[in-house]
């Protein structure tokens, strides 16, 4: 098992032949960068093994039957999730990279992202070495993400903070968001969703403690937020809404767009920020 935070070597290829339309990505294996570092704990249990880098750097380690999860947090922030890694044979299907799992050829991921902008042979951090037979795409041009490979088949999936999506738009597409939630794709919706998300009531603030797609699928106060036929919002039209606007408050990342909606007697506030990832949603208040 290597932790690969920097990976350098003196050899690189650099692959021009295909365009490359790398994405930027967030989420891996339903955790969101920027998420609390306890998080994978709160859901996973206690780490492995937890390894200090010398710059600062933390990694948890947690192993799964045939896969473990590297979660790092920077010399920064150690609070928050900076980078996370899959790495192993498999891993539950749906959690890999935009579709790529642990285990898939590796062209799958160049149909999907195109051609690495570097290819080297993958080192081993503790020793600094070359490990034998795997190979290191990394896609950091316009990505944020990296992978590794054993016999063109993936054996590592690590993405990582790297500024913030250039793609990002003027204003939420507040229909294409229902029409996401209402089609229960949960990696769809996890995109969404602010790294911190709240819902909140009068009386109280529910946060995700776990991944963003655990909470989506196991959470039953954020299940019925989302999925309730007669309350949740994929229950909402564009009809329902009462107004749109943008609001503006004193703290940083707290500006965007809030969509009022009245639907079945409750009030509902959904508020999206242009966040580093683009447009997600960082509360929803609920009024009955």
């Amino acid at each position: 098992m290597k932790l690969l935070k920097i990976i350098t070597v003196a050899t690189i290829t650099i692959l021009l032949t295909l365009p490359l339309h790398a994405d930027m990505v967030f989420m891996l294996y339903g955790f969101k960068i920027g998420q609390n570092i306890s998080n994978p704990t709160n859901q996973l249990g206690a780490p492995i093994k937890t390894h200090k880098f010398d710059d600062g750097y933390v990694s948890h380690v947690y192993k799964m039957s045939d896969h473990v999860l590297i979660v790092t947090a920077d010399n920064t922030r150690p609070e928050l999730i900076w980078a996370i890694q899959l790495e192993g044979k498999s891993n539950p299907r749906g959690l890999g990279l935009g579709g790529i799992d642990l285990g898939d050829p590796v062209r799958t991921v160049i149909e999907r992202y195109g051609q690495p902008d570097k290819k080297t042979p993958a080192v081993d951090e503790a020793t600094g070495k070359p490990v034998e037979n795997v190979v290191y795409y990394a896609y950091h041009r316009n990505g944020n993400f990296s992978l590794e490979a054993r016999d063109d088949r993936v054996t590592s999936i690590k993405i990582a903070y790297n500024g913030p999506d250039a793609k990002r738009t003027d204003k939420i597409d507040f229909r294409k968001f229902l029409e996401t939630v209402r089609a229960k794709d949960l990696n769809a919706i996890g995109r969404y969703i602010y790294a911190d998300f709240a819902l909140n009531t009068p009386t109280e603030s529910h946060r995700i403690r776990t991944s963003i797609i655990h909470a989506l699928a196991n959470d039953p106060a954020i299940r019925e937020i989302f999925f309730d036929p007669d309350h949740g919002v994929a229950s909402l039209r564009d009809g329902d809404v009462v107004s749109s606007a943008l609001r503006i408050q004193m703290n940083p990342g707290n500006t965007g767009y809030v969509y009022k909606v009245t639907k079945n007697g409750r009030r509902y506030e959904l508020f999206f920020v242009d966040g580093y990832e683009g447009w997600v949603l960082k509360y929803i208040y609920v009024e009955k």
